[in-house]
């Protein structure tokens, strides 16, 4: 198929190689006649490419990609001139590695998500760091059921404005974890997509900075000041961890509103006054209880000794898209 070699080599491998396949030597009459096959050397490995002969169905070729690795012992990838969205979405979610030259690739066997845009390596990108409303979209996305993402939507339920949504979900594109379309009458509503969960926090967890942009230690909080426990504290109220030995807070509000309120660094640690984590982002749109959400208290704990990280663990089992 023309083209591919050439995406292949300017995407992942420069020295990959590509030669026709002779299927009938190898499979049934019926497999050997749905697709036309080339074997790829890619990364020092050997895969299938199969391109669609006819009609194209999602379910049946999975079938066939699953007993064609069986049979020959290579990766299985479809191949296709032109995809539609909702095909490309719908194989992710079946986990069903695919090239579409015109707009992406998914090969999840090499845990690579590479869209046709970005002219990089998996090996030789430059993890960066979120911005803060960047990270903040990367949650709310992250503990969403919701498989698309408007940007007012998205900006009204983080209190954030549409462009700081625009902006984070252009570095969230960047890094491959969504993918985005134009929808709505006039065709200019865009809709983000994001990868396959746990390839989606996979990626985006070595982006994920340290929300604490200070920590101050007050004598007590103001009750107009809405606090979460953090840190510590917050994962010793779910895990069996003992607690610290001093309230931890986290706020997203100015320092000032603490101004009547705050002691030393030294006072507040000798006597075990309050913690406050003023945070980068309002970690508040992301939790449903008293605590920050999962993700945003993990990357609070600055020294994670083994207990700590079994613990962290522990809490994080039911979630299936973690992956330490």
């Amino acid at each position: 198929m023309d083209g591919i070699l050439d995406y292949f080599r300017d995407m992942i491998d420069e020295n990959a190689e590509m030669q026709e396949w002779n299927a009938k030597k190898h499979l049934s009459l019926y497999l050997a006649g749905c697709y036309d096959y080339w074997l790829v050397t890619l990364l020092g490995e050997q895969i299938l490419l199969m391109a669609p002969v006819g009609d194209f169905l999602v379910a049946r070729s999975k079938k066939h990609m699953s007993k064609i690795k069986e049979i020959t012992g290579y990766e299985t990838v479809l191949c296709f001139k032109e995809l539609s969205f909702y095909l490309a979405q719908k194989m992710m979610k079946e986990r069903m590695s695919f090239i579409a030259v015109d707009r992406q690739m998914y090969l999840p066997f090499l845990a690579l998500q590479i869209r046709l845009d970005m002219k990089r390596k998996a090996e030789n990108v430059e993890r960066e760091k979120f911005t803060p409303s960047a990270q903040l979209v990367f949650l709310y996305m992250l503990y969403s059921d919701e498989s698309a993402f408007g940007l007012q939507e998205t900006a009204e339920a983080l209190g954030i404005t549409s462009m700081s949504v625009l902006r984070a979900m252009n570095e969230l594109k960047a890094i491959g974890v969504i993918t985005e379309k134009t929808a709505g009458k006039t065709g200019r509503k865009k809709l983000y997509f994001p990868i396959e969960k746990s390839e989606y926090f996979r990626f985006g967890r070595e982006h994920i900075m340290n929300p604490v942009r200070k920590t101050i230690y007050v004598k007590r909080i103001p009750e107009e000041i809405k606090v979460y426990r953090s840190g510590l504290d917050a994962l010793a109220l779910k895990t069996i961890i003992a607690e610290p030995d001093h309230p931890i807070f986290a706020a997203y509000t100015d320092e000032k509103l603490f101004a009547d309120f705050k002691v030393s660094n030294i006072e507040g640690k000798e006597e075990k006054m309050s913690e406050i984590q003023l945070l980068y982002y309002d970690a508040g749109k992301l939790t449903t209880d008293d605590c920050v959400d999962p993700i945003t208290l993990i990357s609070t704990i600055k020294n994670k000794d083994e207990r700590i990280e079994i613990v962290i663990e522990e809490m994080m089992e039911d979630k299936g898209w973690y992956v330490d």
